[in-house]
Parts: C-alpha cells; sequence; structure tokens
C-alpha cells in the first residue's frame, strides 16, 4: 500500500489535506483523500503470493466469526460504577442472520432482547432510569472537548435514594444546552 511502485500506492497517501469548513480541531476536518479504485485493488492483492505472508498476516485476511457483547449482571464488577469494564461484558458467538430474500439488503434494526431506556441493564444508565431532582441554569463550565462551555448548561442531580445501583445518590450531571458550546 506504501510502496511508492505499488500499483495502489496513490490510493493510500501518506499525506493528504483537510477540509476545516469552519471547525476548530483537526479532528472535526473532512479528510480529502481519493476513492479507491476497487478494481486495481482487488487487482493487486490476487497478486500476492499468500506464501510470502507471515502466519499472523494470513489469519488477519481471514474472515472470523461474528460475535455480540452483552452485559454480564453475575459479574463481581457488574455494580461497580466501571462496570462497562471488560470484566462485565461477555462475549458469545453470534450467528449472522441471512438476508431475506424480499429484503436483501441490510435492515438497522436493534438484535432481539435489547433494553433501552428505563430497561437498560445496570452499568448502562440513562436519564430515563435515574430519579433527578429539578434541574437547573448555571453558567459552571462543562467541559466539552476540553474547552469550558460559554453558556449555561443544564445540571441536574439524581436524587437521594436512587434505584441504580451504579450511581451515587446526590451525583450531578452537567448537560450543555446549545452545540455552539465550544
Amino acid at each position: 500500500m506504501t510502496d511508492p511502485s505499488s500499483p495502489i500506492s496513490k490510493d493510500f497517501p501518506a499525506d493528504f489535506e483537510v477540509d476545516m469548513g469552519g471547525k476548530n480541531w483537526e479532528w472535526e476536518a473532512v479528510v480529502l483523500i481519493p476513492f479507491i479504485d476497487e478494481a486495481a485493488l482487488m487487482e493487486a492483492t490476487a497478486g500476492v503470493d499468500q506464501s510470502s505472508l507471515t502466519q499472523q498476516e494470513r489469519h488477519r485476511n481471514q474472515l472470523g466469526d461474528s460475535v455480540i457483547f452483552h452485559h454480564a449482571p453475575a459479574s463481581p464488577l457488574a455494580n461497580s460504577p466501571t462496570s462497562h469494564t471488560p470484566g462485565s461484558v461477555q462475549q458469545a458467538a453470534f450467528p449472522f442472520p441471512e438476508f431475506p430474500a424480499d429484503k436483501p439488503y441490510f435492515q438497522p434494526l436493534l438484535c432481539p432482547g435489547v433494553q433501552l431506556g428505563p430497561n437498560s441493564p445496570p452499568g448502562f444508565p440513562t436519564l430515563y432510569s435515574l430519579p433527578m431532582e429539578l434541574g437547573r441554569l448555571d453558567a459552571i463550565g462543562v467541559d466539552v472537548f476540553g474547552r469550558p462551555s460559554r453558556r449555561e448548561s443544564m445540571c441536574l442531580k439524581v436524587a437521594d435514594g436512587g434505584a441504580h445501583p451504579n450511581v451515587k445518590p446526590g451525583a450531578s450531571v452537567g448537560l450543555t444546552m446549545s452545540g455552539d458550546d465550544a
């Protein structure tokens, strides 16, 4: 890909321009790179001698099994404030369903058993599942990507006796009211 003599090296430039489009940070910009010529890429990879690859490279280039990750409430870390750590997540094989003949395309649907909103599992608190006291607007300087917000923020407080095991009663949350704050 990066060898200058490669027929596909133009598709993988080491240096490229970015369009800031009024953004402040480089990670917000649009990267200006060419579209990959799929036919040239397929031709270039077809000519690679598989015996010249390491075992790790051959393994990397194979399709793997689909997996699904889910919260493991029996885990000792399940009720900790950091319950989204690897110890509270289980991984299982996921047989990817075939596309039905009448809908042979991706359908953006949630997997069976996904719980959202007030039914979200421990470790994934939402504003639906946390009891809140009355909020207030205040200029508290919520950290927005390393910079304090310039406008007022909605300050929420988790009610005492909150039922969610991962949030301490009285914890405060600041939500910026406008996307123009950063």
